[in-house]
């Protein structure tokens, strides 16, 4: 079932195209491979930075995080300002993700034409 609701994602983010993100808790770390497909589609916010290994959850309150559940990817002329991973202050057991975006300037004319055809 996960195998197919990513490949069906992946084939989502693939056709569209216009400005896109795709972030949140997958529940997959790079290990499992579930999403290599959609990966291959899309920038890893990740990249925008100098982090190596971008652990965002812990099991159990394990020291250090030891794993990557949580993804921020981007696809279309989305490109990072700026991305920082968070404390969350004890309202998750996760790392808040912060993402500075820019759509470059054809991507955001399109945006405006969309919206001003609605």
């Amino acid at each position: 079932m996960r195998q197919q609701e990513f490949a069906a994602l992946s084939a989502d983010a693939e056709a569209n195209p216009n400005p896109l993100v795709i972030a949140g808790d997958f529940n997959t770390s790079p290990a499992m491979g579930d999403n290599r497909k959609l990966l291959g589609v899309t920038l890893d916010a990740i990249s925008y930075t100098s982090i190596v290994y971008p652990a965002t959850w812990r099991v159990g309150g394990q020291l250090p995080k030891l794993w990557r559940t949580d993804w921020f990817l981007l696809r279309n002329d989305v490109q990072v300002a700026e991305f920082r991973q968070l404390d969350p202050e004890g309202n998750s057991d996760h790392l808040a993700q912060l993402a500075e975006l820019r759509v470059t300037a054809q991507q955001q004319e399109q945006l405006s034409a969309l919206e001003a055809a609605k």
